[in-house]
């Protein structure tokens, strides 16, 4: 055994235990990427190594799942993401905030990593939506000696098409599982990929996500698939802070009415929206108050930085 297959090998071990311990729990974890992306793609399972984990829960699971992580030895990296402070809805309005749709869990221990999803890159429609259809398209394959949940080829296609998108151009890891995909799926799998992005509004990035990759294009184009990048994704992709998002945002809104309806979701979300993105929220009352009053100053202290941000952006215009 290589070390490249020695390695994803533990992944897969580590990933069936965490899937194990949450299936216990009766939460349903459905594979992402992975061992699943490397069946598809290459007949020996080998030859597409992977570090992580990433795991498709029910998005009212998602508290019990991380209650779990904890009891396996993992912590919440990243505990302070302001993007993640808004709910649902305002994550669709902002299009690129609402791409971030899950979290990441590491063990010090041993080094293993899960990422625990509550929807997929790029897609803005509601997560009991997206559980919804995906768990119209799934397979069991055998991982770590475990029954697992996967995604079945045409919803895998179009995951590969909103990671790259998710992810752009910089990115070749995506684009590469692209690339193989192109060579390998035939034209009913991207047919049947293409319905399932309309039944999730998520053609825009599925056709953006082919056009990375030259022979996707014509694949995009033939499918009716927009590939002109969005001006969120364009500052996704440029690393602009979240901020920018918002004042992009804020320019699409028409009249006054609505742009103060919009700040005023950005610097008020619903109180379970605070906790999932702001350790102090999670604390206690008194750190969910305090965690309101200070996410204006929050959103202050990074409106520089957004408006250079979407100053040096290609932003398509």
């Amino acid at each position: 055994m290589t070390r490249s297959a020695a390695q994803t090998f533990r992944v897969d071990v580590k990933g069936a235990q965490v899937r194990e311990a949450l299936r216990e729990q009766g939460i349903r974890a459905i594979l992402l990427k992975g061992r699943s992306f490397a069946r598809l793609l290459y007949s020996d399972g080998g030859s597409r190594t992977y570090e992580d984990v990433d795991l498709l829960v029910r998005p009212n699971d998602v508290a019990t799942a991380s209650w779990v992580l904890q009891k396996l030895g993992f912590r919440r990296f990243e505990p302070d993401a302001p993007a993640q402070q808004t709910d649902a809805a305002l994550g669709g309005t902002l299009r690129a905030v609402g791409a971030l749709h899950g979290t990441t869990w590491i063990r010090d221990s041993d080094g293993a990593v899960i990422d625990i999803h509550d929807g997929l890159p790029q897609v803005h429609v509601d997560r009991e939506t997206v559980w919804s259809e995906i768990n119209q398209h799934l397979e069991v394959i055998q991982v770590g000696a475990r029954a697992t949940e996967v995604l079945d080829p045409a919803a895998s296609a179009l995951l590969m098409c909103l990671h790259a998108a998710h992810h752009g151009p910089a990115w070749r890891r995506p684009v590469l599982d692209l690339e193989r995909a192109i060579e390998i799926f035939d034209v009913e799998c991207w047919r049947q990929a293409r319905d399932v992005a309309t039944r999730l509004d998520a053609e825009r990035p599925m056709g953006v996500g082919l056009a990375l990759c030259g022979p996707g294009r014509p694949i995009a184009e033939a499918l009716g698939l927009p590939t002109e990048p969005s001006a969120e994704l364009r500052l996704l992709w440029a690393g602009a802070p979240w901020a920018a998002s918002f004042l992009e945002a804020l320019h699409r809104q028409k009249g006054l009415r609505s742009r103060i309806t919009l700040v005023a979701r950005v610097l008020w979300p619903s109180p379970g929206a605070m906790r999932h993105g702001s350790a102090l929220a999670r604390r206690s009352r008194r750190g969910l108050i305090g965690a309101y009053l200070i996410r204006p100053f929050q959103l202050l202290r990074r409106l520089p930085g957004a408006v250079r941000a979407r100053r040096t952006a290609d932003l398509g215009r």
